[in-house]
């Protein structure tokens, strides 16, 4: 059975689209907020779709951010082989990390974004949304 891209939800997108893609990463300065955007390499079997697509994640309302590794000059990009993503609830992820108070306003749950290869990247975001779009030509280098 052939899917189009409508069809597809935010795991599949992971599980099958962002394992072999090139992550470039934006910080916004002022907001703090962040902007991952995936050059996706490859279209998995069975989905019926004629372009290039690029993944874009924006991260809103960052609890926590943790990045390890050095940045490469000579790619200028990061390669992906795994990501994930998934709902925690906020009071289990404040208490594991020694906070024992949770502000009544406080979401009820956060998004968790995990991708890991070449680096190793952990966003805890309270607002998150995504999309997806064809590459443009003067990105296919990339």
């Amino acid at each position: 059975m052939t899917k189009n891209i409508e069809s597809l939800t935010l795991k599949t997108i992971c599980n099958q689209f962002l394992d072999n893609a090139n992550l470039n990463i934006y910080i916004d300065n002022t907001s703090h907020n962040v902007r991952l955007e995936f050059f996706v390499f490859g279209i998995p079997a069975g989905v019926s779709i004629d372009f290039s697509p690029v993944v874009t994640f924006d991260c809103k309302n960052i609890i926590s951010y943790q990045f390890k590794k050095e940045w490469d000059e000579q790619d200028g990009y990061y390669r992906i082989l795994e990501t994930d993503i998934k709902q925690i609830k906020t009071k289990d992820f404040l208490k594991e990390n020694g906070n024992m108070f949770v502000d009544e306003n406080a979401p009820k749950n956060l998004w968790l974004i995990e991708v890991i290869h070449a680096i190793s990247l952990k966003i805890v975001c309270a607002d998150f949304n995504w999309s997806i779009r064809a590459r443009e030509e003067d990105e296919c280098d990339r």
